[in-house]
């Protein structure tokens, strides 16, 4: 079995993958809707811009249909919290104390003992609960129908649903992507800490953090160049980016 470290690595990414393409997606369109500037600047390179929306929106669709595979040797969110179950005693504050030991170069560091004091060991009904979490994500997964657009849109284009796109991205949401990306954050967080830090927090009970604002930030500040100046701006129709 790989690492646990590693496995967190992997899925850490695909999570990553499939937040940031989100947030600058959903950046890109909000502020081509709200700046009559940007709209004109992006009109000027609108085939490109409409492939960078399409590749974002693909690689958000790609990423999450990989969180929510079902097959058993893909690395799924099911895929890794089962190989981490497996890896139990990894999770333990012995093995917790060893690692610290190893990462320093095998000299046990000065602040250790003090750090210890506290940790504690994970177990099954930790991993039942982190379960259960990615169990309501799929619920919310499905209910959208991400699987059928990932599937039948995005990976494939499926002949019998040519005419049925429409009626599949009507059932997506916004607000619910954006909670289920905080809540796979905050599985992922409870994972870190038992793993490095020997400390258990309920994913439900951790405050909410993303890093779509940094997106939004960036994004504006890019796009801001592309704007033309106020005085070359065009009062007719606005130019809808999607």
């Amino acid at each position: 079995m790989t690492d646990v470290r590693d496995l967190q690595k992997h899925i850490e990414a695909e999570v990553q993958a499939m937040s940031s393409s989100f947030y600058a997606w959903k950046a890109i369109n909000e502020l081509a809707a709200s700046d009559r500037r940007l709209q004109r600047g992006l009109q000027g390179n609108a085939l490109t811009w409409n492939i960078v929306l399409h590749s974002l929106q693909l690689t958000f669709f790609i990423a999450l249909g990989r969180l929510f595979d079902t097959d058993s040797d893909a690395l799924s969110l099911s895929r890794f919290l089962k190989d981490c179950e497996k890896a139990l005693p990894d999770f333990s504050r012995n093995a917790l104390e060893q690692r610290k030991v190893r990462d320093n170069g095998g000299q046990r560091p000065a602040y250790l003992d003090d750090w210890m004091v506290g940790k504690e060991d994970a177990t099954a009904a930790h991993f039942r609960a982190l379960k259960s979490a990615v169990k309501q994500c799929r619920k919310v997964y499905e209910a959208g129908q991400y699987n059928a657009i990932r599937n039948q849109v995005m990976a494939h284009r499926d002949v019998n649903a040519l005419d049925q796109q429409a009626a599949l991205f009507a059932k997506t949401n916004v607000g619910d992507v954006l909670d289920l990306i905080t809540r796979l954050h905050q599985v992922l967080l409870s994972v870190f800490d038992l793993y490095e830090n020997g400390r258990w927090v309920d994913p439900s009970q951790r405050q909410p953090a993303t890093s779509e604002q940094r997106f939004n930030d960036d994004v504006q500040a890019l796009l801001s160049k592309l704007a033309p100046p106020a005085d070359d701006v065009d009062d007719g129709g606005a130019m809808q980016v999607d």
